[in-house]
């Protein structure tokens, strides 16, 4: 992809067609995102969106099109605010009437990182009632992305994941991954044992299709099978390596989930200066991330243990 990318952007250069460069560069970015390179990939994106306000376009579809991208990496990232302020620009800039399937994206965006940021319930059904208000069509689109409730998920939630995958598999990419990641994330249910194998499916499907943050997740996921199966040792491992990868690749909420697994197993085996340090540095990767809840765990088990809470979550 980044080949086609850069020859795009040469002949775009040569004839001095800044709105073909723009689009050049956005796949491009895209192809960077893919490969987990969010921080390049986002350079790119501002790079594009330069070009297209040079053209006189920005607020554009094409401009709108590109900051829904740089959403998408802040979100990957966890950096959920940064995500929610662009999806906000987008819906008050694409009107209803003009651009209509970005402003509904938008707020479907919007009602899933709202989840993310602990809003209120009537909040996200609001933004996900005026997006269903415009595109009826995509029903079962929009029913699995307000399959996020609070706490873990029943079994008709996830049947509602099932039916969205059977309908994404060999039509669009992207969704079949969107629902096999949520699936395998055995975190969000009820019964741990039945979802595990969505976890290898997920697995399988990121590895084939050399999806690196989809790798890390999937491992992630099969720590949190084994740690339900006691298997410890194997769940550690699990944990270090999708560590290190979501540390590579700066993914703030993810290396804090997996920092503090590692940190409540030390805990569980009294090796609580271990744990205190994973947990010391989880806390500020989970305040970045808008995980508030998380933040009060941490502050609990860390004066559990004797150990001084920052003073702004004491007081």
């Amino acid at each position: 992809m980044q080949a086609h990318a850069y020859e795009a952007q040469r002949l775009a250069r040569v004839s001095a067609d800044l709105f073909r460069e723009a689009e050049a560069l956005e796949i491009e970015a895209i192809g960077w995102t893919q490969l987990g390179n969010y921080k390049h990939s986002l350079s790119l994106c501002n790079r594009a969106r330069h070009l297209i306000q040079l053209c006189g376009m920005t607020h554009s579809d094409i401009d709108h099109l590109i900051m829904n991208q740089q959403a998408e990496m802040h979100k990957l990232k966890s950096e959920y605010k940064e995500a929610y302020e662009i999806h906000i620009q987008i819906v008050q800039e694409a009107s209803v009437e003009q651009y209509t399937f970005s402003h509904a994206f938008a707020l479907l965006n919007l009602a899933e990182i709202s989840l993310h940021l602990n809003a209120s319930q009537d909040d996200v059904q609001r933004n996900v009632e005026r997006a269903r208000e415009i595109f009826r069509s995509t029903e079962l689109v929009i029913e699995v992305t307000i399959s996020l409730p609070k706490g873990r998920e029943k079994a008709h939630s996830n049947k509602t994941f099932e039916r969205c995958l059977k309908f994404a598999v060999g039509n669009n990419s992207d969704l079949t991954f969107y629902c096999l990641e949520r699936l395998g994330d055995v975190s969000r249910w009820t019964d741990i044992h039945l979802m595990s194998s969505w976890t290898v499916v997920f697995l399988a499907r990121s590895l084939t299709s050399k999806h690196r943050l989809g790798i890390h997740k999937a491992l992630q996921f099969l720590g949190d099978v084994f740690l339900s199966e006691g298997d410890e040792a194997t769940a550690i491992t699990l944990f270090t390596v999708a560590l290190e990868g979501f540390t590579e690749k700066d993914i703030h909420r993810s290396r804090a989930e997996c920092m503090f697994r590692l940190g409540t197993i030390l805990k569980r085996h009294n090796n609580l200066l271990k744990a205190g340090e994973f947990w010391d540095t989880a806390r500020p990767l989970f305040e970045k991330s808008s995980q508030l809840k998380q933040v009060e765990i941490i502050d609990e088990g860390l004066a559990s243990m004797g150990k001084d809470v920052p003073q702004e979550s004491a007081t």
